[in-house]
């Protein structure tokens, strides 16, 4: 007597339908080992961004996210630096004294005219840096793991370190993985003129200092007060413009 065998029945079709196929052998979870195999097989697809936005009185570069960068093209040795270079297509926060991994990336992608800035920033967090057309990464780097880090530049400004806001985002890909890094900006917020209204405050503020004056000499106190009044409040208002 021959069994039937449904391993026999699957293979001996040219093609098969693999829903079927699974629900045979596990019929109480076939959806759930498409699933996985579906997984095993996909890669991975969350990626990395660099926002660099004004904090204050300093810029503030973040990167965080994950990806994978696929397989180093080369390894190097860095030492603790950072590098800020827009019209070289180049960002570093290196923190340890390290063995890396580098990745070629489709092509170096400039993000300003700005000049470059060597130690000038302080980074912190995960190693991180793209010289141009290559990233690199610490050695320890495990693919799908967050990268968080940051480089700050104290005192400054978007537009004093040369990078074009209006130019972005930017993005590298990386050759072998197809991974790719975004560097986006939060604008600044505009530069609003305020001087003619300044100007016409304080003009508006003397003159009802010397109305209230006059009303005080001619013995209206009363409206000298409401005159000293309206010149507090126009005063609290140019305090408020800076």
């Amino acid at each position: 007597m021959i069994l039937s065998n449904p391993f026999n029945k699957v293979f001996s079709k040219p093609s098969f339908d693999l829903m079927h196929f699974l629900g045979k052998c596990f019929p109480l979870s076939a959806a759930a080992c498409v699933s996985v195999l579906l997984a095993s097989i996909t890669p991975a697809s969350a990626q990395l961004v660099i926002f660099g936005e004004e904090v204050g009185p300093d810029v503030v570069f973040t990167v965080s996210g994950s990806f994978d960068p696929g397989i180093p093209d080369d390894t190097n040795n860095f030492n603790p630096e950072t590098f800020f270079d827009p019209s070289g297509g180049s960002f570093e926060a290196w923190q340890t004294a390290t063995i890396v991994n580098q990745f070629a990336l489709d092509a170096t992608v400039l993000f300003g005219a700005g000049l470059l800035q060597e130690n000038v920033g302080i980074g912190a967090g995960d190693n991180f840096a793209i010289f141009g057309d290559e990233l690199s990464l610490d050695n320890t780097y495990v693919a799908g793991t967050p990268i968080n880090t940051t480089l700050t530049f104290a005192g400054t400004t978007l537009a004093a370190l040369g990078v074009d806001v209006a130019g972005g985002p930017y993005v590298w890909t990386v050759t072998n993985s197809g991974g790719t890094i975004t560097m986006q900006f939060n604008p600044p917020a505009p530069t609003v003129d305020n001087s003619a209204l300044r100007t016409s405050l304080s003009k508006k503020i003397k003159k009802l200092k010397k109305e209230a004056r006059l009303a005080k000499r001619e013995g209206q106190s009363a409206k000298a007060k409401r005159l000293l009044k309206r010149a507090m409040k126009c005063q609290k208002r140019l305090k408020a413009l800076g």
